[in-house]
């Protein structure tokens, strides 16, 4: 790829390695493109955003769960009969 103008979207990581098995793009390439990219630690700034998907579900409310009146485990008396 060092003939031709070489893009972002020809390094992008999705595709390297496909471009680079292909002999499309040089290790050499890629090193060059990387070291020529700019360090913006210092310009970034955090982010915080709600991840729905990574929640814990909460648990369920049980019906049968105790509800302090101290019956728990008997079950109603058959009348006679």
């Amino acid at each position: 790829m060092s003939q031709k103008t070489m893009s972002a979207f020809d390094l992008d990581i999705r595709v390297r390695d496909r471009h680079l098995k292909s002999g499309a793009l040089s290790e050499k390439d890629v090193e060059k493109f990387l070291t020529g990219l700019p360090d913006l630690a210092d310009a970034a700034e955090p982010v915080s955003l709600a991840q729905p998907a990574l929640a814990q579900p909460e648990e369920a409310d049980d019906e049968d769960e105790d509800d302090g009146d101290g019956d728990e485990g008997e079950t109603p008396a058959s009348e006679p009969g």
